[in-house]
Parts: C-alpha cells; sequence; structure tokens
C-alpha cells in the first residue's frame, strides 16, 4: 500500500504528540484527575446512555435531579474503555481531532503543507482545548467544532459530485453533534460558522446583486448545503437540545427573578481578564490553579463584584479559563503587518474576516470587563441563560491560529527568495528574543522585591508571593528559550532554501524539528494540568464511604454532606460507588421548587432536612460550636477520620469529620392514612410539624368521596433500591398514601401488583401513590426514559465511523491509481 509523504508526516506527527500526552499515564496504570474530578458522574451518565435514555436520575444532589443526557463519544465508550480511562481517551480524541480539523481547513484554504501542519499543532494543545476535557467538561467537544469547521471549508472549495458531498455534509452535521455534549460552545461556533458559510458564498459575487443571476450550484451551496448541516445537526443532537432548554429553563442559584444586578453578576462570572491576553506572549506567567500552591494564579478569573474595595469573597479562582497557544502564534500574526500589501484580494478578505471574528469574540469573553457589548448580547433571547462568556475564548484561539497559518504561509513562500519581509520579519523575532532574555535577568535580580510587591500590596502569604515571583521569571525565560530557538530555526530555513538546490529533504527535515519545538513548547504549558492520580486510590473506600454504605442502603436514608474542604472529591467519589447523598453545593441551575429548598439547606434547617428523609449530617464543625449545641433535632453520632486521595502529589490527606443524627426523620418510603389539598406553595411544608406530615400527605389533587383510614397499620420491605428503580413488598391493613420521599419527576412510574398508578406530586417535592384498599402487594418505581432519539444518535454515530471509513478507504484508492 503507498502512503504519500504528507500523510506518513501528519501520522507520525500525531502519534509523537498523543504519545508524549497521553502514552507515560497509560502505561503506569494511572489517569488524568479533572479538576472537576467528576468520573463518577461520567459513569451514571453513561449508564442512562446505554439504556438509550432521554433522561436519567442522576441523584448526586438533594433529592436526585432529572439531567437531560448529552450523548458524547467519550462518555458512550466508556463501559468499554473503563471510565477511570475517560479523561486520557478524551485528551487523545481533543489532540487528534482538533489537528485534523484545523489541518483541512488550512490545506483547503490553499496553504501549504507546513502552514497547515504548523496551525494544525499549535490549535491541537491549546490550554483551552485541553481545560475544557480535564476542567469537569470532557467530551473533547472543541475538537469536533474545528473538524465541522474543516470538513465544510473543504465542501466549499472543492467541486464535488453529490455523492461525496452528501457524505461530507453528514460528517458536518454528526461533528456538531458531538461537539453539543458542551451546547454553549456549540451554539457560540455555530453562529459563527453560520456566519462563514454566508461569508464563503457572497465572496463568490463580485457585487450583490449577482446573487440573483447565480446558477442552481450556487444558490445550493449557498442555501441548501447549510440547511442540511442543520436538519443533520438536530437529528443528531434532538436529545440533547431537549435536555438543554430544560436545563436553562431551570432557576439560576441565587438569582432572584426580578434583580437584573444578581443577573448580570451571575451571567459575567469567569469573565476573561483582559490583561491576561499577556499569556499569549508568556505563557504561564499568571500561574495555572487558583487551588494548587505549587502554581499559584495571581489574577482575578471569577473575582467577586467589589472585592478590589471591600476585600470581601472570592479574590481570584482560575477554572478552565486560559488560552495559550504558544509563543510563536501572535509573532506571525505580526508578520502579517509586513505581508499584507502584497497578499491577493481573496487571501486579504479571509485575513479580515478572522481578524473581525477574533476582535469580537475577546470582546465577548472580557464581558465584565467590557460590558456594553455584552450586554448588547445577551439581549437576544436565550443569551440570557448562558454564563461563563470566556467561553468565546474557543472562536478567539481558533481565529487567530487561522490567522498565523496565513502569515506562515506566505513567510514559507517567500523562502530562498531573498525577501525583505521575511528578512525584516527574522531581525524582529531575535530582537524579540532578545527582549525577553534581559527581562529574564531584571526579573532574576528582582525576585526579592516581586515577592514584596505581592505579599504587601497584593495581599498573598510570603510563601505563595515568592512562588509567584519565581513563576513570574521562569514563564518569561521559558518565552525566551523557545522564541530564540524558533528563530534560529528559521533563519536556517532561509539560509537553506537560498543557498542549496536540492533543499526539499532538508527543508523538510528543518521543518520537523520546528514543528517538534512549537508541540514541545505547547506541551510545557499545559504539562501541568495532567496531574496523574491511580485510579485505585481516587475511588478507594475511606471511612466517610463506608459509613454511607451502610446508613443509605441499610436505612434506606439520606445523608448531607455540608464540606466544603473536599466537596468536589465528594461530588465524583459518591455517585461512583453508587451512593445518594445530600451535597450543599450550590449549582449553577437547579428547578424552582429545588432552588427555593436549597437555602434552608445551606442554613443547616434540620426540619427541612429531616421531612425530605436526610438521617444523618456530615460536618467539620465539632458538636462543641455553638449554633449545633442550640438545636434540639439533632444528636451528636460519631466522628470518622478518613483520607481522601487528591493526587499523587496529596495521597494520603486526612479529613476529619463529625457524624449528627437527625431526629424524627421521615424514611425514604411509608404510608399516611389521609391527605391535606394545598396550593403547591413551599410555606405550608415548612409551616407543618414532622408529625403532621406522618399522618398527612400534601396533594394539590383532589380526591372526592375520600374518608381518611382510622386504623392503618403497614410494613415495608425495600427489596431493591437505585437511584431509577425500586421494587418493595407492602402489607396494609387499610387504604393509604405511599410516599416515596424522593425528587418528583413526570418520567417516574409506579406499578402496584402489576397494575399502573398514578403518581401525585407530594410534600412539594416528592411523590405518591394512592392504594384504595389493605393487602398484600408488590410494588416498582421505574424512572422511564427511553428514546427513540438516542437511538437514532447511536445509529447516526455507526453512519458516522462508516463515513470515515469510506473516505479513508477512497483516499488509499486514489493513492494506488
Amino acid at each position: 500500500m503507498k502512503f504519500s509523504k504528507e500523510f506518513l508526516i501528519v501520522f507520525v506527527l500525531l502519534l509523537i504528540m498523543v504519545g508524549v500526552v497521553v502514552l507515560p499515564t497509560l502505561m503506569s496504570g494511572k489517569t488524568f484527575y479533572g479538576i472537576d474530578g467528576n468520573v463518577g458522574v461520567i459513569k451514571n451518565i453513561s449508564q442512562g446512555l446505554w439504556k438509550f435514555a432521554n433522561e436519567y436520575w442522576n441523584a448526586n444532589y438533594l433529592l436526585g435531579l432529572p439531567s437531560g443526557v448529552v450523548f458524547n463519544l467519550s462518555v458512550f465508550l466508556g463501559r468499554i474503555i473503563g471510565y477511570d480511562k475517560v479523561p486520557m481517551f478524551d485528551v487523545a480524541l481533543y489532540i487528534v481531532v482538533s489537528f485534523i480539523g484545523m489541518y483541512v481547513f488550512l490545506r483547503s484554504s490553499g496553504l501549504t503543507f507546513w502552514a497547515s501542519v504548523f496551525g494544525g499543532v499549535s490549535v491541537s494543545l491549546t490550554t483551552m482545548g485541553i481545560l475544557s476535557v480535564l476542567g469537569g467538561h470532557i467530551y473533547g467537544s472543541l475538537g469536533f467544532l474545528i473538524l465541522a469547521l474543516g470538513i465544510t471549508k473543504y465542501i466549499y472549495s472543492k467541486d464535488l459530485n453529490l455523492f461525496s458531498l452528501g457524505i461530507l455534509i453528514f460528517l458536518v452535521g454528526v461533528s456538531l453533534g458531538l461537539a453539543f455534549a458542551d451546547f454553549q460552545r456549540t451554539i457560540y461556533f455555530g453562529i459563527v460558522l453560520g456566519v462563514y458559510i454566508i461569508f464563503l458564498s457572497l465572496t463568490k459575487f463580485n457585487k450583490l446583486s449577482d446573487i440573483f443571476k447565480s446558477d442552481r450550484k450556487t444558490i445550493f451551496r449557498l442555501i441548501f448545503i447549510p440547511i442540511l448541516i442543520f436538519l443533520i445537526f438536530v437529528l443528531f443532537s434532538f436529545n440533547s437540545i431537549v435536555g438543554m432548554f430544560g436545563y436553562t429553563q431551570m432557576e439560576q442559584v441565587g438569582v432572584k427573578k426580578d434583580d437584573p444586578e444578581s443577573k448580570w453578576r451571575f451571567l459575567v462570572q469567569f469573565s476573561y481578564p483582559p490583561e491576561e491576553i499577556l499569556n499569549f506572549f508568556i505563557p504561564g506567567v499568571f500561574g495555572y490553579f487558583s487551588n494548587d500552591p505549587e502554581l499559584p494564579y495571581w489574577g482575578r478569573s471569577a473575582q467577586d463584584f467589589d472585592y478590589e474595595k471591600t476585600k470581601q469573597g472570592m479574590r481570584n479562582f482560575r477554572l478552565g479559563i486560559d488560552a495559550y497557544v504558544g509563543v510563536f502564534v501572535l509573532p506571525f500574526i505580526i508578520l502579517s503587518l509586513l505581508f499584507f500589501r502584497s497578499w491577493d484580494k481573496d487571501r486579504k478578505k479571509h485575513f479580515i474576516f478572522w481578524t473581525v471574528i477574533a476582535i469580537i469574540a475577546f470582546l465577548f469573553s472580557i464581558a465584565r470587563y467590557f460590558p456594553t457589548l455584552f450586554w448588547l448580547l445577551i439581549q437576544i433571547p436565550f443569551f440570557d441563560k448562558m454564563r461563563v462568556p470566556a467561553k468565546w475564548l474557543d472562536i478567539f484561539i481558533i481565529s487567530l491560529v487561522i490567522m498565523a497559518s496565513i502569515s506562515f504561509d506566505s513567510f514559507i513562500r517567500n523562502l530562498g527568495k531573498n525577501s525583505k519581509e521575511n528578512r525584516t520579519f527574522l531581525n524582529l523575532l531575535l530582537l524579540y528574543s532578545g527582549v525577553l532574555f534581559i527581562s529574564y535577568l531584571l526579573l532574576l535580580g528582582l525576585k526579592v522585591e516581586l515577592t514584596m510587591y505581592f505579599n504587601y500590596y497584593q495581599g498573598f502569604d510570603y510563601n505563595l508571593s515568592q512562588k509567584i515571583s519565581v513563576n513570574i521569571a521562569n514563564s518569561v525565560g521559558n518565552a525566551f528559550l523557545f522564541v530564540f530557538v524558533g528563530s534560529v530555526l528559521l533563519y536556517i530555513l532561509e539560509t537553506v532554501a537560498s543557498k542549496f538546490s536540492d533543499k526539499r529533504l532538508v527543508l523538510d527535515g528543518i521543518f520537523v524539528v520546528f514543528v517538534i519545538v512549537v508541540f514541545v513548547n505547547m506541551f510545557l504549558v499545559v504539562k501541568p494540568l495532567f496531574r496523574e492520580v491511580s485510579a485505585d486510590n481516587l475511588y478507594s473506600s475511606n471511612q466517610i464511604l463506608e459509613f454511607i454504605k451502610n446508613k443509605v442502603r441499610s436505612e434506606q436514608s439520606r445523608v448531607i454532606m455540608y464540606s466544603p474542604l473536599a466537596n468536589h472529591y465528594f461530588t465524583f467519589l459518591f455517585p461512583y460507588h453508587d451512593l445518594e447523598t445530600i451535597q450543599t453545593i450550590a449549582q449553577s441551575r437547579l428547578p424552582e421548587e429545588y432552588n427555593k429548598i436549597l437555602p434552608f439547606i445551606n442554613s443547616f434547617s434540620f426540619d427541612i432536612m429531616s421531612k425530605f428523609g436526610a438521617k444523618y449530617f456530615i460536618t467539620e464543625i465539632p458538636p462543641t460550636h455553638p449554633a449545633l449545641m442550640q438545636i434540639p433535632s439533632i444528636v451528636y453520632y460519631t466522628n470518622l477520620s478518613s483520607h481522601i486521595y487528591l493526587s499523587e502529589q496529596q495521597p494520603n490527606y486526612f479529613h476529619s469529620v463529625y457524624v449528627y443524627e437527625i431526629t424524627n426523620s421521615l424514611p425514604r418510603f411509608f404510608v399516611v392514612p389521609n391527605y391535606i389539598k394545598y396550593n403547591g406553595q413551599i410555606e405550608l411544608v415548612l409551616m407543618l410539624p414532622i408529625m403532621s406530615l406522618m399522618s398527612s400527605v400534601l396533594i394539590t389533587n383532589d380526591m372526592t368521596n375520600f374518608s381518611p383510614s382510622q386504623n392503618l397499620q403497614y410494613n415495608i420491605v425495600v427489596e431493591e433500591y437505585r437511584p431509577d428503580y425500586a421494587k418493595l413488598k407492602l402489607s396494609m391493613t387499610d387504604k393509604g398514601f405511599l410516599v416515596f420521599n424522593t425528587f418528583y419527576n413526570p418520567k417516574w412510574e409506579c406499578f402496584v401488583n402489576g397494575e399502573k398508578k398514578e403518581i401525585m406530586k407530594a410534600n412539594y417535592l416528592v411523590q405518591s401513590v394512592y392504594i384504595d384498599k389493605g393487602g398484600e402487594y408488590d410494588v416498582e418505581f421505574r424512572f422511564n426514559s427511553f428514546s427513540i432519539w438516542a437511538l437514532v444518535q447511536l445509529l447516526l454515530l455507526i453512519g458516522f465511523f462508516v463515513a470515515i471509513g469510506y473516505l479513508v478507504f477512497d483516499y488509499f484508492r486514489s493513492v494506488r491509481e
């Protein structure tokens, strides 16, 4: 079988890139620790996907939350590759798919091979893309967006037959569907892709009036191709679209409906601080993580409003907001100033298009720091539902890489021609490296002064200030090293191209070295993100876990976790072991009923906790604390000291907590003889004492001709319980209301002795079933969420792989011919 030189180079480069990033971790038997570390949630979602579920009972928080399942390749394959390997699989997937997408885009734009490889390498290790995988937002969705962009450009750059065109349109639609696992990024990108398609179509005309004189093929490209792409995307993503709309309709935590100020603060949380554009010149200069003392973050991402004035609240918190593309992208963009005048009209148009997109995306990403433009954006319906404006950085980065690659292409085309532009650029690049070197030496000499500055004027403690000053100096030093090495390699390229006639092999060899330098620079920037952990240790049992296993499974009660120190760890640990707990982490969006309950949970309202089945309360607060000593409804139960495995650097972080028992807690399942009709408001639930709810259930239904039971006795045996299924043996002497103390959702179904019964919303949040006479009953509760759309997604995914297989086969067939 014959391979082209370009194919071999790309294939080997991808092997090197994926191998360097993933292989050492894979061979060690470890996995990547995501910032949010939510592999346990991945496990739950994957179980739902394999059931072709539209919604799945994700019981990580109070009473469980119905969550729209988003279909994505890595979570679906988690059952095959192992849940603990999903983060590594996602990183490898992102690297490969984003590289291929950008490479195809640039080659289809008429760029030289090496300029296209440079763009592919630059975008495949952007920190934003890696963080979208490791920051809890797994799926590598950004890679599929870039793939969709590349194939779209290929479609509009070639005169294809209908069969090939149909396959490629299908691939674009499904790629966007796979990316929709992160719907916010996909919506932002989809707008840009739509505008770009219009731009590609309009550039075919000299003036707008020519549109109406165009032939059928042109009309097809302008109108029907985008429509077909959109229809395939909707067909694949309908399941996720339903979940997305359900999610955005939920209440925003801490945001009052009639308070525009709190809504604005929510929407602009995690805006990109504009001064951090400096990271593009000196990657890592602002540090990496706010929660990692070895790599302290000293910027102001996610800083609370008015912090500078009040010094109250969150000072800074970087979580998935980074935009590093290495030290070579911006110099090549600046190079465009030298070449722009000599470009043809079409190249100028494309460069200007991506420049405008980059500027708009950047201004959207800084949001709260440039409020006028972002305020205009959120006046558009639906955009006022999505937070984290820094996700616009994805589009900003993609635009920068395209612009840099176009400019680098001109440098390559001028090699060996004694080009004034090339010589000027190389001299400026060396001058830039000299400035970086001098800055590095100065910073080494000013480490003490920098430490004092961060200590006294920025408020960091001395050790952190010292690490920040060292990090700044090292970042400048690393930038110098790579800019200098890159400058030397480019000088050698220019010299070899001008002095040797038979130079192709030599030039390719130097280009390979240059691209590897670009990759190594990017890898060293993102390397701190790849924190290795042992999967066995990460999910191993500890005292807290064993306590919850025993109490939840034996008593069918709930355990409340109030543990700010390790909430993220518990968030994925409990669902990984199929455990249901109540945690008091504030979620970004919650159902309205849940949102009204949450403040009571966070304020230690044990009355409301007990009404919804919480029997144990775990916290770091000791029993001698005055706030707990005054609460009669709880008693000290025991204390636990367990290890929490966060990383290889912190293999055994010991976490001591106290356990309290909540008295008079309602069980998970119980029967009451009577009902109280109410209007669905929470106030009555809060007002009634716990004993009243043990004798009467609150429902909005009107039970005609009903008389309460006088001497009801019952016995319940829980034979099987899962977050989405329960099987009971129930015996009762008279009629009554069986209460299932879990979050109400219309997807639940109840069968009593095989007969389907109506489930009524009860006690504001939970569910109840009326059984009209005494007797022995087999009762089953099933969360029925089968969706034909999930099956359609699977079939389209199979078609996606078949289409890719056909294209690969067709490529090799054309090479042989």
